[in-house]
């Protein structure tokens, strides 16, 4: 069996139902948070999973990247947020971020170079830990992104926007990676497996919903629906010369040894 890993997050189990549904019996399944699943790729743990793109160019040697199950678009960036719309981001604020590996975190640096102290938490927990004062301010992902403002807290920055701004292109978020090893014999199966179950999730929502709610920190149906509507789109199914490009650019800048473009993907 080979081990398969996704985040509970809804657009993985959104895009991966029929195929875990199809494919059970072949697949150990495992649902981590991003990054989690980042650290396990780093240790080799994974034969397909879901990653941060800023990962990749770590384990680059090991994994290529899946075209299909990519989480990448415009208006789909991290979110900076704190307690006070007046809060200025200085060397000495507390920064909490959704873990080290993550695009969050790269996209933080980029634009935010003067943060110094920052600490790793479950991306869900970020805004309470604001609340608590454990932390000035946080980085968040995933279904706090829609669900922040309840908690009266305030956005200071759209991460995504400023990458946008600056590069005219999509933000790549995560991708799904293979072994380099198991390219030739699993590489074109998988991906169009996984074209397969997209299509069929999009066709059959609510029954694909009801497996969503079973692993999300957000279960109310709206969440849902604006998390799977925002990050599964288009470039799920194909990154095109656009995304690949954008991939590529967010790629080259994470890493300050030169990593090799010409090999990255799998297909």
């Amino acid at each position: 069996m080979f081990n398969l890993a996704i985040s509970p997050c809804p657009n993985d189990t959104f895009m991966f139902y029929k195929f875990i549904v199809d494919h059970q019996h072949y697949f150990r399944i495992h649902f981590s948070d991003i990054e989690e699943l980042n650290e396990g790729l780093l240790s080799k743990k994974f034969d397909i999973s879901k990653c941060s793109v800023a990962l990749y160019p770590f384990i680059a040697e090991h994994y290529a990247l899946l075209p299909t199950g990519m989480a990448m678009g415009f208006g789909t960036g991290p979110l900076l947020i704190a307690k006070n719309p007046n809060f200025s981001i200085t060397e000495e604020t507390r920064m909490g971020i959704p873990g080290k590996y993550t695009t969050a975190y790269a996209l933080l640096r980029r634009y935010f170079p003067q943060v110094k102290h920052i600490q790793e938490f479950l991306f869900s927990s970020i805004p309470d830990e604001i609340l608590k004062n454990t932390i000035d301010a946080g980085v968040i992902i995933h279904e706090t992104r829609f669900t922040y403002e309840q908690k009266k807290l305030v956005k200071l920055e759209d991460l995504g926007s400023l990458w946008e701004q600056e590069t005219k292109l999509p933000l790549p978020l995560g991708a799904i990676v293979i072994r380099r090893d198991l390219i030739t014999s699993h590489a074109k199966r998988w991906s169009e497996e996984l074209a397969k179950s997209i299509h069929y999730a999009w066709s059959h929502m609510d029954r694909v919903l009801d497996f969503c709610r079973l692993h999300a920190t957000e279960i109310e149906e709206q969440f849902l629906r604006q998390h799977i509507e925002l990050y599964v789109n288009d470039f799920s199914l194909e990154p095109g010369e656009e995304g690949k490009k954008a991939v590529e650019y967010l790629i080259s800048s994470v890493k300050k040894e030169a990593v090799s473009l010409s090999n990255i993907w799998a297909l």
